[in-house]
Formats: structure tokens, C-alpha cells, sequence
């Protein structure tokens, strides 16, 4: 009885300690996880009847547990996802595994500042408007012309939509 209890004393400390990794790392390095729904995002490719055949390669910059990238890759799409937080990473690629579309989803562990752009034809970006204005150059500079970029909920400073709705803004390169 007392190893039981024992047992159950550390692993909820262990829990807390994770959960204070994660947010010190978070905070430090990144934005707070806030989960994107694919509902407005949906809305928003049928509205402006965005292609699969013309836009093949989607990457959700900053992708959490990956939700978007494994929405993305349903719809069919190559999708990547960048996610700096190594929790995350492994959690998008624990998920990846029980997907069926696995052979269409990869997930990079890494700095989305240090990641080229060239090779995505859609970014898809829910990111604090300071990042966003960070981020603004180098994304508009690397993607090739006739990119989209769609952002949920915030606006780039220096480049206008070319569709909007309710939350969701597409620009094109």
C-alpha cells in the first residue's frame, strides 16, 4: 500500500515537473500552445477554392500537436509541420503514427526563423503579431511567387490579404 502510494506521489511530481519544462520552454522560446481549429481554416480553402494539384506542399508554421498538418494532409496535401518545442514535436509524431495519412505528414523539430521557405507552396500561421512582423520578410522573400500564405486571426503589417474572412487572411506571394 505504501509503495502504491509512493508510486503515485512521484509520478504526479514528475507530471508537474514536465508541465514546468513545458512552460518555461514555451515561454522562453516560443508562444504559449493555443490550439488552431481546422473549421475556419476549411471555410476559408473552399471559399477561395484553393487546389491540391496547384498547391501541393502546406507547412503550419509553429504547429503545436499538429492538428493542422494532419487536417492538412486528409485534404491532400504534402504537410509539414515546424514546431521549435521538442514536446511537441513528439507528441505530432506520436499522433503521426496512428494516421492514415502518415505518408503525406512530416513534423521538424526546429527554429522556423532557420528554416527555408522555398519549397511550400501554402504557410498556414497562427503566431503572435510580433512574430508575424518578424517573420514578414523573410517568409514573403523565400516562398515562391504564387504562394499563399493564410493566417488565422492576425494580419501581416507591410502586405495586404487578397481574401479575408471573419478570421482567417490569405495573401499571396
Amino acid at each position: 500500500m505504501y509503495f502504491l502510494f509512493l508510486f503515485s506521489v512521484i509520478f504526479c511530481e514528475l507530471l508537474l515537473l514536465l508541465f514546468l519544462a513545458y512552460y518555461f520552454w514555451s515561454n522562453i522560446f516560443s508562444a504559449p500552445f493555443y490550439p488552431s481549429s481546422p473549421k475556419h481554416l476549411e471555410e476559408a480553402i473552399k471559399k477561395f477554392n484553393i487546389d491540391t494539384t496547384q498547391y501541393k506542399n502546406f507547412v503550419d508554421v509553429g504547429s503545436g500537436d499538429g492538428r493542422i498538418v494532419r487536417w492538412a494532409s486528409s485534404k491532400g496535401f504534402i504537410a509539414h509541420g515546424i514546431e521549435i518545442n521538442p514536446f511537441f514535436s513528439f507528441i505530432s509524431k506520436i499522433f503521426r503514427i496512428f494516421s492514415r495519412f502518415k505518408h503525406r505528414q512530416k513534423f521538424i523539430n526546429k527554429n522556423f526563423f532557420k528554416v527555408s521557405f522555398e519549397n511550400f507552396d501554402i504557410a498556414y500561421l497562427y503566431l503572435y503579431p510580433e512574430v508575424m512582423e518578424k517573420l514578414e520578410t523573410k517568409i514573403f522573400s523565400e516562398m515562391k511567387p504564387g504562394s499563399l500564405i493564410i493566417s488565422n486571426s492576425f494580419s501581416f503589417k507591410h502586405h495586404k490579404p487578397i481574401f479575408e474572412t471573419k478570421k482567417i487572411k490569405i495573401y499571396k506571394v
